[in-house]
């Protein structure tokens, strides 16, 4: 099956995977809550005609679903993988396909993710016997609490893949674009807490107590200096001071206070460091102010990375297909779950440029009235296919990468 012929088969499936995307932005649900995704893309899979379907993962009987299509063999298999989750956003549209949830809409595109993939499962259904090897197709629910992925490796996902692929929707490329560069894509996600203690008092007597939240203060100035000054300029990463609490009253010196934020970057030299630095300046500056300071830091996701030897041959595809793409697309320092996946096999995911500033579809991911061009959606289920039978007929030729 020729690139050509994969293009005009996801072409002809745009009207449908528009509708698809439509009728599930109108049915949000929060991450963890996602039946009702679930159980619509288990009924759009079996209604083909897929017999193979598992619904749920540990500790969520009825969320997530797998379904497996054999093609020629049952090797390589490959995973494809759409997140299902919305976020607790009140969307601001006068869109007819608008949220019928209140405070919960489709703000990152992830009803988009899932209509690509259901419009790539119609078309692998119908193709399954030109299929090379074999694809599982993985509707993940709780990518926005970065938890779902790991559950659904839990419950077996990825048992025996070879290689993985997902789609983003991205509103810093132009509609029709793909972005799908070798090399990190998105960063590690760490968070870092701090609490400062003191000793409490009467606030027109600061001199009877020690204060944790001035104390707090030179801690939060003092940790800008890691990346400002710290690590190597040319770097990516970022360090946010995202919020700190201390106190209810005006009049009363708390006991304690407390600090959290995150550090965003693309190698684990720079995790560890921005750690040991953040757990020394927190000490020394509390102890300067007669305070001490404990540090707890989590180590939420491991950078998403595309595997060269799966992005390179899949742009010189989406290219034979007449699509537009980008090697340059400039990587995000937000965070991925699907990294978790590429932990169990290698793997790549593509942004899909879905910003169209002439229809007024420029606003950001999880903005309140964040939209995107579904005209173009059409294009992630070329993605999808040209990953299951090109990389699948190289990984065929060359089972390990």
């Amino acid at each position: 099956m020729g690139p050509k012929e994969l293009r005009d088969r996801a072409l002809a499936l745009k009207g449908e995977v528009q509708e698809l995307r439509r009728a599930l932005h109108r049915r949000p649900e929060l991450s963890w809550q996602e039946r009702e995704t679930t159980s619509f893309a288990a009924d759009y899979l079996k209604a083909l005609g897929i017999r193979d379907v598992k619904v749920g993962c540990p500790g969520h009987p009825d969320v997530g679903l797998t379904a497996e299509i054999e093609g020629r063999s049952k090797r390589p298999l490959l995973v494809l993988r759409a997140d299902m989750d919305a976020l607790p956003v009140e969307e601001q549209s006068d869109k007819p396909y608008r949220s019928e949830r209140a405070g919960v809409m489709h703000a990152c595109g992830h009803d988009a993710h899932v209509a690509m993939l259901l419009g790539a499962a119609k078309a692998l259904w119908e193709l399954r016997a030109d299929l090379p090897g074999s694809v599982r197709l993985l509707f993940q629910p709780a990518e926005e609490v970065g938890d779902g992925a790991k559950r659904m490796v839990e419950g077996g996902a990825m048992d025996g893949a070879d290689a993985c692929f997902a789609i983003h929707v991205w509103q810093l490329l132009p509609s029709g674009q793909i972005g799908l560069r070798d090399g990190p894509i998105f960063a590690a996600a760490d968070e870092f807490r701090i609490t400062v203690k003191g000793k409490g008092g009467h606030a027109a007597a600061p001199h009877l107590a020690v204060d944790p939240v001035v104390a707090s203060c030179h801690i939060g100035l003092a940790l800008q200096s890691i990346t400002a000054k710290e690590i190597n300029p040319v770097e990516p990463k970022v360090l946010t001071l995202a919020s700190i609490s201390a106190g209810n009253v005006f009049n009363v010196v708390p006991q304690t206070a407390h600090l959290r934020g995150t550090v965003r970057s693309l190698s684990e030299a720079t995790s560890l460091f921005a750690e040991e630095r953040i757990r020394n300046i927190a000490e020394s500056v509390a102890r300067a102010f007669r305070c001490e300071a404990e540090v707890e830091y989590l180590r939420h996701l491991p950078p998403t990375c595309n595997h060269p030897e799966i992005a390179g041959p899949l742009r010189e595809l989406l290219a034979e297909m007449e699509l537009e793409v980008r090697p340059d697309a400039e990587l995000s320092l937000g965070a991925e779950d699907f990294s978790i996946l590429q932990k169990k096999a290698p793997g790549a995911m593509a942004l899909l440029g879905t910003r169209n500033d002439l229809k007024g579809l420029d606003k950001p991911h999880h903005h309140p009235s964040f939209d995107v061009d579904d005209e173009v959606l059409w294009m992630g289920v070329a993605s999808h296919l040209a990953f299951a039978f090109g990389i699948g007929e190289r990984l065929k030729a060359q089972p390990s990468l």
